[in-house]
């Protein structure tokens, strides 16, 4: 990672094919001009961005002088102005927001990004994301950390190859549904309602009941790891008539629920380590 300093910026070599890092040294300015010539002087051969939490850049012009750069991770508090993403001549297909307290994401609604990771900081910023990613017609795959309700219902349901919940307050599945579903560290999440996706992943979700699996669902792969709750009984797999791939990992099984495994007719793979 190559650093550069916005208050104080130095020559930069001309043959850096890595991810440029802005920051501040600790001044309470920006070196605009500076900070344009060295960008403008690498910017043909940068593929990653990151505006670093201490950087006090406020909009993303410098984005116009970074052609190539794919990936984009907001940290930076003052950055609330993304405008310079809308215009189409930028590469950027990834774009991570990250402590930044940027609400307005409409100017990228057009935009080439098709993966976006946000962390919300409010239920007011959580809103407006949820309208931009129903406006966006670039995304196919989203990563949320924080959600702060109870359910997903606010995000467009069924538009996305994978969606990525983690750390949230969701204490149901209701009102989102992807190619793939992944929950990461979700300890409220209880009930599983409204699943319409092929695979589903869960990662330290401790408490999931998944006797709440409604049947008729489209389940081909399901996956459950480091759940802190016993699983008593695998009977719930009647309700996922097409499931080919099941895999428990650090949870503990009772030993009487492998009888249920016989409940999933089109099982291939099974693979239980309690």
């Amino acid at each position: 990672m190559y650093l550069i300093d916005e208050a104080n910026p130095a020559e930069a070599p001309h043959d850096i094919e890595d991810t440029v890092l802005i920051h501040n040294s600790g001044t309470s300015r920006v070196d605009t001009a500076g900070l344009t010539r060295v960008l403008d002087n690498i910017g043909e051969t940068i593929t990653s961005i990151v505006i670093d939490s201490t950087s006090l850049l406020e909009s993303s012009w410098f984005i116009k002088f970074l052609p190539n750069a794919a990936n984009l991770d907001v940290l930076g508090k003052r950055l609330r102005d993304l405008t310079a993403l809308a215009n189409m001549r930028n590469s950027v297909t990834t774009l991570r927001i990250a402590g930044a307290l940027i609400r307005d994401l409409s100017p990228i609604a057009n935009s080439k990004v098709v993966h976006l990771e946000l962390t919300v900081n409010s239920k007011t910023q959580a809103l407006d994301y949820a309208r931009y990613i129903h406006s966006s017609s670039s995304l196919k795959s989203v990563l949320i950390l924080h959600w702060p309700f109870d359910d997903l219902s606010a995000l467009p349901n069924g538009r996305f190859s994978e969606v990525r919940v983690e750390k949230a307050k969701i204490t149901n599945t209701a009102g989102i549904n992807a190619t793939a579903l992944t929950f990461v560290a979700c300890k409220s999440l209880r009930i599983l309602s409204g699943i319409e996706c092929e695979s589903l992943y869960f990662l330290k979700c401790e408490y999931v009941d998944f006797d709440s699996i409604e049947p008729e669902n489209k389940l081909v792969s399901l996956q459950i790891t480091q759940q802190r709750q016993p699983i008593n009984s695998l009977r719930f797999l009647t309700s996922c008539g097409y499931l080919r791939r099941l895999i428990i990992s650090g949870t503990e099984v009772c030993p009487g629920a492998f009888e249920d495994l016989t409940c999933a007719q089109h099982l291939k793979v099974a693979y239980i380590d309690a």
